[in-house]
């Protein structure tokens, strides 16, 4: 591929250019340094000698070049850790309008595909967080990948001797990394150390998910579903918690998809495989932003790790009819005791997904406007509390029970669900996602959602529609890796099911 790289020169370009000429790029080296440019021939790339400020010159560099991928690195740091403050607005700057000119650039070249940095740590609100969550916003909107990385350490950068607090990562592995991320589709790609126990990668999930239910040109998992409408309306404590936009005083519309589990499109509502059900927010922002929370029915989850996921959907799949015993599902719940409970102490089936409560798989880190943190799991409880079926009237019921009595129950009058958050305590694993936190921890009410109306539910509206588990403002932050590798996951399925 060609790779115009803006920003060739800084600490992380110097280390891709290289590496992106070994992986059989062709790299144009961005610079607005005239006396860099040497060393970025000697690197291996071609330099250009361009300001991302200068609009049109922008234009005319990048058109000339014709990239395949458009990555962009561009930073202004003081060669003093101690001075990063003073070049805070010049920063915002290079996020925001520097970041239009290139997605401007890059749109009068053929549009390119777009990489761009950002962080994967918790701005303090300012200028710089308002920046980097614009960038984040536009480089998305463009079908592009956005790349959050930890705190640089390694040789020439700030942290040359002793690393920094996590969020973290080996400035070489970053290289390495960003690498391997232009072939990732649209989506946020967290790199830091933090992510390098895991052995398979995003798209090897989802082929395990079509390994278990098949492939059905749907979404791999939760793929038979309908969609409904209405707002959330934030409660006073939530603002005592986090300064998340949606979490303060004005209310949010928001988008619920209700799902069973599976990747089988047509699977019926009572067959047992279909639980846990499914519960998908999408709360709408201000500036045509948008924030996701994907819960279900089971408070917990199969699993401690991705990996160990991939290998219960593995078994699951070589585990038919046919198969001998014990089966490999069989060894493997032998060894995971959890996943045998989560398998095998389902709640029984609800009168209706109003009816149910839904649990976040995952733990975030809230900050609130003091720069207060907690560690929190979402709950959403329905007001009109916990609703089953008897055995009787689960045998009579029809395959697709459940969206015929929502389409009639929102018809009748809106539903309403209580947000709330867990609040952890020490000794409680944020990183387990297996292990569920005892009753008996705080509960803060965060808001009510409504839901007053069907969407219109076409075959386009569903396939369009996606939960992106990191798509978070600030004052939410992720406390699982599991959220991030969920996150690439995700738009995988997305493309597949176009």
């Amino acid at each position: 591929m060609r790779v115009f790289l803006a920003g060739a020169s800084g600490v992380i370009g110097q280390r891709l250019v290289p590496r992106l000429v070994q992986a059989g790029h062709v790299v144009g080296g961005m610079t607005r340094s005239p006396n860099k440019t040497e060393l970025l021939s000697h690197l291996g790339a071609e330099p250009i000698l361009c300001d991302v400020f200068d609009r049109e010159a922008l234009i005319r560099a990048v058109g000339d070049f014709k990239p395949d991928v458009v990555l962009d690195e561009l930073t202004d740091l003081p060669d003093d850790a101690a001075r990063i403050s003073e070049r805070a607005d010049l920063n915002a700057r290079i996020r925001t309008e520097g970041t239009r000119n290139l997605i401007e650039a890059a749109r009068r070249s053929g549009s390119p595909k777009i990489v761009a940095q950002s962080v994967a740590w918790q701005l303090p609100d300012g200028p710089d967080a308002r920046a980097v969550a614009e960038l984040e916003r536009s480089v998305l909107a463009e079908g592009g990948v956005v790349l959050r990385y930890g705190q640089f350490y390694g040789p020439g950068t700030y942290n040359e001797q002793q690393p920094p607090k996590e969020p973290r990562v080996q400035i070489d592995r970053a290289a390495e990394r960003t690498v391997e991320a232009l072939g990732e589709p649209t989506s946020v790609v967290v790199i830091t150390d933090t992510q390098e126990g895991q052995k398979s990668s995003p798209a090897d999930l989802v082929k395990a998910l079509h390994s278990a239910f098949g492939n059905h040109h749907a979404r791999a998992v939760h793929s038979k579903g309908i969609i409904l409408e209405g707002f959330f309306t934030p409660s006073k404590e939530a603002a005592s918690l986090t300064k998340a936009v949606h979490l303060q005083d004005a209310t949010s519309q928001v988008v619920v998809r209700f799902s069973d589990f599976t990747g089988i499109p047509d699977i019926a509502d009572t067959n047992p495989l279909s639980h846990p059900r499914g519960m998908a927010i999408k709360f709408k922002l201000p500036n045509n932003a948008s924030t996701d929370l994907v819960t279900h029915s089971f408070n917990g989850f199969p699993t401690a790790t991705s990996d160990q996921f991939r290998e219960l959907l593995l078994a699951i799949a070589a585990s038919g009819p046919d198969a001998p015993k014990p089966t490999a599902l069989d060894k493997f719940l032998e060894t995971h005791p959890v996943a045998r409970t989560f398998l095998t102490t389902q709640k029984p089936a609800s009168v209706s997904y109003a009816t149910l409560s839904y649990f976040g798989v995952n733990a975030f880190e809230f900050t609130n406007q003091e720069g207060k943190t907690c560690l929190i799991r979402y709950q959403i409880i329905p007001e009109a509390g916990e609703e089953f079926l008897s055995k009787e009237q689960l045998a009579n019921a029809a395959p697709n029970y459940l969206q015929k009595e929502i389409v009639g129950r929102v018809a009748k009058g809106p539903l309403k669900f209580k947000m709330q958050v867990q609040i952890a305590r020490e000794g409680d694993d944020p990183k387990n996602p297996s292990l569920a936190w005892p009753d008996n921890r705080r509960v803060v009410a965060l808001g009510t959602i409504t839901i007053d109306k069907l969407a219109s539910n076409t075959v386009v509206e569903d396939k369009a529609l996606a939960f992106i588990p990191n798509d978070l403002p600030a004052g939410i932050a992720p406390a699982d890796p599991m959220i991030d590798f969920r996150s690439k996951a995700y738009p995988i399925s997305v493309a597949e099911r176009q």
